[in-house]
């Protein structure tokens, strides 16, 4: 653990100042007389922690390679130089924050499960809040739930759609439940502790990599396939996608080596025989586990995207509906008694002209699926929520499928 140098402390204090502006002043300034009990910012491995100095001053005392956290950990230094900060910086900056966002009760889980804030959950704001400026996310309580960036200005804001969004969301406390399996990993995790033996791992990467002079830390798509059949893992499955969550591949067919060594040492895998192990268990327990489910269905999006694309083309989105929504190849089955809804999901997408779909739509596809096969019959929709106007319309849609009209619905 060492102090930082003037650039990474640029870097960190200008990350941190986007959303206490001058109340920053309140974390490096000393808040007593004595120089030990003042806190200070630590750098282990590529992770900065707030520490008291005097607790930095012992841990002087422990080796590097043995020391796994200490303090509050603020985030971390990607490998281009710019400052990431992590869930776990909540406690520090909220009580200095400088612009807050309180959203409604039923804005909460939505939030949670790693949604952005859309207007109809805001509950109320500070006054002139900048576009693109880092807020505070509080419930009406006051109690923090995460942070992230303003879409629009406060005066814009008023002006937009309900489903708009507010809010970018880029951490929330639903983190520790939702990254629950590598959370330790992400945060805190030293590249030397035990998780996986790294040098096996780097072995094991280097072997299938396609070509190792061009680039040296990425394995294509022929060593991917190969990879995948070597655990096991068929391409037209699930798991294929769960492996792929869980080593942060950038696109389909690709690893890097950092994602590689990082995930599969998170799960204490160091050797194929553990890999294949563990690929079976995922495969288990995805259509079990409904997190497990969520966290791979939308980490799906950002994998199968073109490059330079937001939105994810309707051919791709509609064949991942059907391997995610259908049992034969690992998802769940999105079928209930009188309804097929993922062969007339796909129906009334095809008759709309096969539009993109865009993120929020792909997350919120997947809730709606929850909803209706607790419930076929909309007892828990209500033309107020904050859906997606395409899933407001494919409800209207299905209830004249159904022969009725939208308006003998039920709603809240």
């Amino acid at each position: 653990m060492r102090q930082l140098t003037e650039q990474e402390l640029q870097t960190l204090l200008a990350k941190l100042a986007g959303y206490t502006g001058r109340s920053l002043n309140n974390l490096i300034v000393p808040q007593s007389d004595s120089e030990d009990e003042r806190h200070v910012f630590r750098l282990q491995g590529n992770r900065v922690y707030y520490v008291k100095k005097s607790l930095a001053d012992l841990s002087t005392s422990f080796p590097r390679d043995t020391l796994l956290s200490l303090g509050n950990c603020i985030g971390k230094f990607t490998k281009t130089g710019k400052f990431r900060i992590h869930i776990t910086a909540l406690d520090v900056i909220a009580p200095h924050a400088r612009y807050k966002v309180w959203i409604k009760d039923n804005g909460i889980m939505p939030y949670l499960y790693g949604s952005n804030v859309v207007k109809a959950h805001v509950g109320r704001w500070s006054e002139d809040i900048p576009e693109h400026t880092g807020v505070l996310v509080y419930d009406s309580n006051d109690t923090p739930l995460g942070f992230g960036v303003t879409a629009r200005s406060t005066a814009e804001i008023r002006k937009l759609d309900p489903t708009a969004i507010a809010v970018f969301r880029q951490a929330d406390v639903g983190e520790y439940l939702r990254e629950e399996d590598t959370l330790f990993t992400t945060y805190f995790q030293s590249p030397q502790s035990n998780g996986g033996n790294t040098s096996a791992l780097n072995k094991i990467f280097d072997s299938y990599r396609d070509a190792p002079e061009e680039n040296p830390d990425g394995i294509g798509i022929e060593g991917a396939m190969k990879f995948l059949g070597d655990i096991q893992v068929q391409l037209d499955e699930v798991a294929c996608l769960g492996i792929a969550e869980l080593l942060k591949s950038p696109s389909m067919g690709e690893f890097t080596r950092e994602g590689f060594v990082n995930g599969w040492r998170s799960v204490g895998c160091d050797n194929l025989q553990k890999m294949i192990a563990h690929a079976a268990d995922i495969r288990a327990r995805i259509p079990a586990e409904p997190d497990l489910f969520r966290r791979v269905y939308r980490y799906t999006f950002p994998l199968c995207r073109m490059q330079g694309q937001r939105n994810l083309q309707f051919d791709i989105a509609a064949e991942q509906w059907r391997l995610f929504f259908t049992p034969e190849h690992g998802g769940i089955q999105w079928n209930t008694p009188t309804t097929p809804w993922l062969d007339w999901w796909i129906e009334y997408l095809e008759e709309r002209g096969k539009r993109p779909v865009n993120k929020d739509l792909w997350e919120q596809v997947e809730v709606f699926l929850r909803k209706t096969l607790e419930d076929e019959n909309f007892g828990w929709w209500s033309a107020d929520a904050a859906w997606p106007g395409t899933l407001d319309e494919f409800v209207g849609w299905v209830q004249a499928k159904r022969g009725k009209s939208s308006e003998e619905m039920e709603v809240e």
